[in-house]
């Protein structure tokens, strides 16, 4: 009968500490929380761009393009670049994640310049060349949210819950 009690309450034990987060851990969901409250302007700058793009795919005028690149989505870029300037990331498991949205998000501004710049010059080729270069930033963008997504289920944080609503459509 003792070693009955025993092996359930050893059971019993594993299964109550099974749920617990070690503080190290603990830590790190804390940072994760942080992070994802500094990225919320960037989400919100991030919408605006991707407004500003449903508009340019519904025009064929160029200088309405251009206008839209210029006046919209230019400025919510730079936004979001002084945004990644203020980010400071302790952790390196954060830190390898967040380089992923920072090398898409590179790499897809100086697309929306080469794209502004084309047009403004009618130099469609450059236009192109940055059209490609925006088209290809959302291989590194999908994998940044693919590994914060696991990241968070990691460290058992609801992302659903840590974006607002308004947010949530924009991880295509």
């Amino acid at each position: 009968m003792k070693k009955v009690l025993i092996i359930i309450m050893a059971l019993a034990l594993a299964v109550a500490s099974w749920g617990c987060m070690s503080p190290e851990d603990k830590e790190t969901q804390n940072q994760i929380m942080g992070y994802l409250d500094s990225m919320e302007s960037i989400e919100a700058e991030k919408n605006k761009v991707t407004d500003a793009a449903l508009l340019m795919e519904n025009s064929d005028d160029d200088e309405e393009i251009a206008s839209i690149l210029a006046d919209e989505m230019l400025p919510a870029a730079e936004n979001i670049n002084k945004s990644l300037e203020e980010i400071t990331i302790n952790n390196e498991e954060l830190k390898t994640v967040h380089k992923n949205f920072a090398d898409g998000w590179a790499q897809l501004y100086q697309g929306l310049v080469d794209m502004s710049q084309g047009l403004e010059e009618k130099d469609l080729a450059k236009a192109e060349v940055g059209s490609v270069a925006v088209e290809a930033s959302q291989g590194p963008l999908n994998l940044y949210y693919e590994e914060l997504t696991n990241l968070c289920d990691k460290y058992k944080i609801d992302l659903e819950t840590e974006i607002p609503e308004d947010n949530a459509g924009t991880q295509e």
